[in-house]
């Protein structure tokens, strides 16, 4: 099975760190549900105030004794900045 990552709002390499498409394995003997993790950093823009950024993982395989039951799933960063954010009244 492998993967990628597709962008929406989020900037590969400013908002996060995309990890290479390789193969996820799942070893023979797996039983149904069996799960692999991947680990992708999410990166700290300073003071840049955004609003939510998206973007997504996709995973694809050639293989038709495999089913996957979800192959999309759209990650979303959260701004961290914009709750430090005080509004005044003029």
């Amino acid at each position: 099975m492998t993967f990628h990552m597709h962008t929406h709002a989020a900037v590969d390499g400013s908002d996060y760190t995309s990890i290479s498409m390789s193969p996820l394995t799942f070893y023979a003997g797996s039983t149904d549900g069996a799960q692999q993790c991947l680990n992708i950093g999410i990166l700290d823009d300073d003071d840049a105030v955004e609003g939510e950024e998206t973007f997504a993982v996709i995973l694809a395989t050639s293989d038709s004794d495999v089913m996957i039951d979800i192959n999309v799933t759209v990650v979303a960063i959260t701004d961290n900045e914009g709750k430090y954010l005080r509004k005044t009244a003029n």
